[in-house]
């Protein structure tokens, strides 16, 4: 990604509008820059382009991000919940869901997938693989109250 001033940024994005990497570009660039209100419509319109496979984790992470920093937390823990079903591996993705779970005042579903990311490094963490079996206990029943779409006003 070239790091670019917004108001070139939004030039290429507004002369190619079908070029989904000028969109990237200008959310990216509008984001940096703190104009999260312009740096969503260029997520939303490089969203609905099609991210390349090959951007779509960070992109998917930034544009989750830029929703909850913008106070739209339904929207980002939606976002977010997508993301997370579709790369469960990623501990970054997890943090910031449940960073918008607690937002949104879920606090048991946070802290079940907060638990997941500890659980996840018992591995490196020598000290938890004693307890991992009864902690994953814990985060199962913390996340049956994780938020659905169904929810979604």
């Amino acid at each position: 990604m070239e790091v670019t001033t917004p108001d070139l940024a939004r030039a290429r994005a507004q002369a190619a509008p079908d070029c989904v990497e000028s969109q990237v570009d200008a959310a990216y660039a509008c984001e940096a820059a703190g104009l999260q209100g312009q740096a969503l419509d260029y997520y939303r319109r490089a969203a609905a382009l099609g991210v390349p496979e090959s951007q779509a984790l960070p992109f998917a992470l930034q544009f989750g991000s830029a929703l909850a920093h913008s106070g739209l937390w339904l929207e980002a823990a939606q976002h977010l919940q997508r993301a997370a079903e579709r790369w469960p591996e990623h501990r970054g993705l997890k943090c910031y869901l449940a960073l918008t779970l607690h937002q949104l005042g879920h606090g048991a579903a946070a802290m079940g997938e907060l638990l997941g990311v500890v659980l996840s490094l018992s591995d490196v963490a020598g000290d938890l693989m004693p307890h991992a079996w009864d902690l994953a206990g814990w985060e199962a029943e913390l996340l049956m109250d994780a938020i659905t779409e169904e929810e979604a006003p």
